[in-house]
């Protein structure tokens, strides 16, 4: 498991958990942070599959909701997706207002995200 300032990751197979460390991505250095730590997983690890474990955080900001959007729109290019798990019931509401969860699959736990990877049987 590699541990990193915002995230921890491990690879389950093809599939990238990164699991969130900090309760808040508010300011710009934070988010730009976390954006570099996803772009560096899915351009330099090659991680189009991605699990991102949301357990720790109490909000997301409109800046961290843009991060995501642009992450997503690469792991679709390059064939795989987010899914995003652990969201809670305030975060989750923003992005029902927001409709994004259109664009993201929400999972109540890691193992429903991973399974929402796995080949159709």
């Amino acid at each position: 498991m590699q541990k990193n300032p915002l995230l921890s990751v491990e690879r389950r197979g093809d599939v990238a958990i990164a699991r969130t460390t900090t309760s808040t991505l508010r300011d710009t250095v934070e988010v730009g942070e976390f954006e570099r730590e996803l772009n560096r997983l899915v351009d330099e690890e090659g991680a189009s599959k991605l699990v991102l474990n949301l357990a720790t955080i109490k909000l997301l900001s409109s800046s961290v909701l843009s991060v995501l959007v642009r992450i997503n729109r690469k792991t679709k290019a390059a064939g795989g997706g987010i899914k995003l798990c652990h969201v809670n019931r305030d975060t989750l509401e923003v992005l029902r207002v927001m409709r994004l969860t259109k664009i993201f699959d929400v999972c109540d736990t890691e193992e429903r995200a991973l399974q929402g990877f796995a080949p159709p049987a």
